[in-house]
């Protein structure tokens, strides 16, 4: 198998291992470590969604083999995910925690 199908592999179902371990006790993470579950979510749903349009691509397209397409197909999903994590994490870093009743 190669490195490229490794990494196909490792986007499509990591990210969703890594989510559903920060989504445990979601009720008692911090702010931060909810903002970066939600844009972890987004980011992957945005990832699945770019690589899914590349891989539609024309097949008349396919046969240059396009080093950036090949790219988002392999590390789509995972990257859309990590910077989705980033994101999330860094736009509720100064948001005020609510108190729970």
């Amino acid at each position: 198998m190669s490195a490229a199908r490794v990494a196909l592999l490792a986007g499509v179902f990591g990210p969703p291992l890594l989510l559903l371990a920060m989504g445990h006790a979601y009720r008692h993470r911090s702010h931060p470590v909810r903002g970066s579950f939600w844009g972890g979510v987004v980011g992957y749903g945005a990832g699945l969604v770019l690589t899914g349009s590349a891989m539609l691509v024309p097949a008349v397209d396919w046969t240059g083999a396009s080093p950036l397409r090949e790219m988002v197909v392999h590390t789509g999903p995972l990257a859309g995910c990590l910077l989705g994590l980033a994101v999330g994490w860094a736009l509720a870093r100064g948001r005020r925690e609510n108190s729970h009743p």
